[in-house]
Parts: structure tokens; sequence; C-alpha cells
């Protein structure tokens, strides 16, 4: 079984999904509902390729400021620093 691997990058308007593999956008969700569901069908689509799926959060520096980023990060825990398995922190408000 293999790992397919995404980078889930939080900006104050929007949620975009990157694939490490392809290096592009695959998904961009505008809410929390949105991203997780469509979390859910990332990670059935892995499963269907015989994969499983794991994710990294990235809160970007240029949206929420380098200092808020950085607790962001700290607020996710260890988890935020490495690809993961469903589910992921909650996102801050």
């Amino acid at each position: 079984m293999g790992e397919e691997r995404y980078w889930v990058t939080h900006r104050h308007t929007r949620i975009t999904i990157y694939s490490t593999a392809s290096k592009r956008a695959v998904y961009t969700v505008y809410e929390d509902e949105a991203l997780d569901a469509t979390l859910t069908r990332i990670t059935a689509e892995a499963k269907g390729h015989g994969n499983v799926a794991r994710f990294m959060d990235y809160w970007a520096p240029r949206d929420w400021g380098v200092e808020e980023a950085a607790r962001l990060k700290a607020t996710a825990g260890r988890l935020a620093d490495d690809f993961r398995l469903r589910p992921l922190p909650p996102r801050p408000a």
C-alpha cells in the first residue's frame, strides 16, 4: 500500500489542497464543511487506488502573519509537523 500526500494550505478566504506528486492545486474550498467533505473524498479516492491519503496543514504566513502562522501551527501541535491521516486538528476561527 502506497501513500498519496497533500498539503492543506489555510488562507483567510480559502483553503487550497495541493498534491505533492503533481505539485499543483487539486481542490480549493471556502468553508470548513466543504474541506471535510473534500478530504473525505480524497481519502476514498486514494483507498480506491490502493493507497493511503496523508495530509499536512500549512498556514500561509503571507495571509496570517509570521507570528500568527507559527501560533496556529503550534496550536495544531506535533501533528502539524508531518503528513498524517485524517482527522486534522480543528481549523482556528
